[in-house]
């Protein structure tokens, strides 16, 4: 770790940290080191926000994590701020939480997950943050029709992230032309009938239910990246939820949707296993999750679905890595006339 950062949390936070050991591997969105003095603490800078879009999120995380301890938030510095200024991005620092992904292979733990998110969608309905800050020119989000790619970060209310347009007047959901969706391993033209005409269904989808359904089901804060690699698991039982970057407003039942695709979709990742997304849509019921309308689950994926499509397309024009493997299994899953399958 920089020297000038040491100093620097030392200052904010009045410790004196080790040098730390970088965690690899862990994000593409952030730097992280991990310190044992004078705790196991892990310092995080974020490459792809603004220190004012943090500070609203981590107090986001703060007030949830009031009745639902498995938030992991970060420490506050002396002057009562959760996020410094630095050069490379703005930095915090967080408690280390031991623990292994969660396995969604694993039926109980599956079940565990949605029930930790119907908690927190219940926590999220009482709380009213204000507006997300947003970017000179951005305009919010819209919260059906944007993606799991969030502006400067990977979240489920985003446009098409750090690669792309961000949104504007003109583009309110920041995702460009909607009849652009092509697979980034083959002819750009390849089946571009097809993708059109898949647009223009889903869209209809999406904009009949704003207008006659979205205001009957609760919108709040959702955590905007629920998924297995946020989520640490020890001793039988659900023990963190990390990264709160990509805190958004909108439709919790479209939060729902993509974290029912991120636990029960086959190890190729073009199809949900349909007992499985039943399983977890069910737990989440039990587990007294608000409302959503079951029959917009499969257009709420399809709709993340493009967004990936359309992230993976940017970085590939923009010459920065992505996943060619998992964009064509997203096309493939966006393309399929069912997005379920029963194997198990």
């Amino acid at each position: 770790m920089p020297t000038a950062l040491r100093m620097l949390l030392a200052a904010r936070y009045e410790m004196d940290l080790d040098e730390g050991e970088p965690l690899l591997g862990v994000s593409d969105k952030c730097v992280l080191w991990r310190v044992e003095r004078p705790r196991p603490l892990v310092v995080r800078i974020a490459r792809r926000a603004r220190a004012s879009e943090l500070e609203w999120c981590y107090r986001v995380a703060v007030d949830l994590a009031e009745t639902v301890p498995e938030v992991v938030t970060p420490l506050p510095t002396t002057e009562g701020r959760l996020v410094v200024d630095w050069a490379d991005g703005p930095v915090s620092l967080w408690p280390h939480v031991e623990g292994d992904h969660v396995d969604r292979d694993d039926a109980g733990q599956r079940v565990a997950a949605a029930r930790l998110l119907a908690r927190l969608h219940q926590a999220a309905t009482r709380l009213d943050p204000g507006p997300r800050p947003s970017r000179p020119g951005e305009a919010p989000p819209d919260p059906v029709l944007a993606g799991p790619h969030g502006p400067g970060a990977f979240g489920i209310y985003g446009g098409i992230g750090e690669f792309g347009n961000r949104g504007g007047a003109e583009d309110p959901d920041g995702m460009g032309d909607r009849a652009e969706v092509e697979d980034p391993e083959t002819d750009p033209e390849r089946d571009r009938e097809l993708d059109c005409e898949l647009d223009r269904e889903l869209d209809r989808a999406l904009d009949r239910w704003r207008a006659t359904e979205g205001d009957a089901y609760p919108r709040g804060v959702a955590h905007g990246d629920f998924c297995r690699r946020n989520l640490l698991w020890r001793d039988g039982r659900v023990v963190g939820l990390l990264d709160w970057d990509d805190v958004r407003h909108g439709w919790l039942a479209s939060e729902l949707a993509w974290a029912t695709w991120e636990f029960a979709k086959n190890r190729d990742n073009d199809r949900m296993i349909a007992d499985r997304a039943a399983g977890f849509l069910a737990a989440y019921r039990d587990a007294g999750g608000p409302p959503y309308p079951e029959h917009m689950i499969v257009p709420f994926v399809r709709c993340g679905l493009r967004a990936e499509i359309r992230q993976a397309r940017a970085a590939r024009a923009a010459g920065v890595h992505y996943d060619p493997e998992y964009a064509a299994a997203s096309l493939r899953a966006y393309r399929a006339a069912e997005l379920t399958t029963s194997r198990s």
